[in-house]
């Protein structure tokens, strides 16, 4: 459906994930000693006054909308979309978003989740050219208003978060613990369910509608998100476990470098990734079960992108949502975007695919992919 090229990586503009912390939060951050050096001099020199504007404009929001925000009962279950990170979940939720029955959390929401209320109608006029056209990582638009990972409201808003890894790099002792949080101590974990309570309850005072998320980390964490909403519903998606798995490598060098504070050190990123798929796997596989049933669907990304609305279809079937057809006409007119759209191409080789067919070999079994060094040889017929 879709063409390829090159892989990509261009600049992310002079915004990034910790231009979201508080005063308190940036002083909590550098506290657990970050390496910076002068190559991010630009966005560290935007961090002090970020920071100044964060916690004014928090404490002014409190004022105005946190009675209202306090009061407010979500009362529509949330819709969570998991899976691993490059295996479609951005397609599925921009897509799901579409849907004018549910509302959703967007980049500037995102990256500013206690004050969005006060500031979101000004700031983006403000501030829209200054982002990119594209995401640094692939071909998809960059807008103020376009769905967002809700994993980076709550990373800026808890700092136990996953997330923490564009800044720390390989130290991973220092967020490893906040991917299933089964090694947390209470309050980092309360910490962290707080900020996406407190995130799902602002969206819903804003819009009284249920609320459709993407992070790929939640997919670590369904226990947790049942614990909050015992009702909410799950759609899962998952894609050839190596074409995750090299697109993934692709990701995490590009947002170590957009998000970072200094030069990163990946460290072996081949094996973090492995290790991080495999847990991954053998933690949504196991947790799945405690989704109540009709709750969840499972798609697979190659059935999905190549008709995505009779994709979504069977999604609004399995989990009897309503508003297939108001969606369906919304989206028609964009399936020819979508099969324009160019995907990234990397290079592989065979010891590479051995390795990750090996080490994955669960998945490949589980989800009905062919061994890589098959494949290879088919095309090369």
């Amino acid at each position: 459906m879709a063409e390829s090229q090159e892989a990509k990586h261009s600049s992310q503009g002079p915004f990034f994930l910790w231009h979201g912390l508080t005063v308190w939060r940036a002083m909590k951050l550098f506290a657990m000693r970050p390496p910076v050096d002068a190559s991010r001099w630009l966005k560290l020199a935007l961090l002090p006054g970020m920071t100044v504007f964060n916690s004014a404009m928090n404490g002014m929001t409190s004022l105005v909308h946190g009675g209202g925000v306090r009061r407010t009962k979500v009362e529509q279950p949330p819709l969570f979309v998991l899976g691993f990170w490059r295996s479609g979940t951005t397609m599925l939720h921009n897509l799901l978003s579409t849907d004018p029955q549910f509302t959703f959390p967007n980049y500037y929401q995102c990256l500013f989740p206690k004050h969005f209320l006060l500031t979101e109608n000004v700031m983006t006029g403000i501030t829209g050219k200054l982002l990119p056209d594209t995401r640094p990582m692939d071909n998809l638009p960059v807008r103020w208003h376009m769905p967002q990972e809700d994993e980076v409201a709550l990373c800026a808003v808890s700092l136990a978060s996953y997330y923490l890894q564009v800044v720390f790099h390989d130290d991973r002792e220092k967020y490893d613990r906040f991917l299933d949080m089964a090694d947390c101590t209470d309050s980092e974990r309360d910490a962290w369910k707080s900020a996406l309570d407190d995130l799902i309850r602002t969206l819903t005072y804003k819009h009284h509608k249920p609320v459709v998320l993407k992070s790929p980390s939640h997919t670590y964490k369904i226990p947790h998100l049942l614990d909050l909403y015992p009702d909410a519903r799950f759609v899962h998606i998952y894609r050839n476990p190596y074409a995750v798995f090299k697109s993934a490598v692709h990701l995490r060098r590009t947002m170590y470098e957009e998000n970072g504070m200094a030069r990163p050190n990946f460290g072996d990123l081949d094996e973090v990734l492995l290790q991080l798929y495999e847990r991954g796997f053998h933690i949504y596989e196991r947790d799945k079960q405690l989704i109540p049933p009709g709750r969840l669907v499972e798609v697979r990304y190659e059935e999905f992108e190549q008709d995505p609305l009779a994709g979504l279809e069977g999604i609004y079937g399995g989990l009897s949502l309503p508003g297939f057809d108001v969606l369906r006409e919304k989206l028609l007119p964009q399936m020819e975007q979508l099969r324009r759209y160019r995907k990234n191409k990397f290079a592989s080789d065979p010891e590479r695919m051995q390795k990750v067919y090996t080490r994955l070999r669960a998945a490949f079994d589980k989800y009905g992919y062919p061994s890589p060094m098959d494949e290879a040889e088919e095309a090369a017929v």
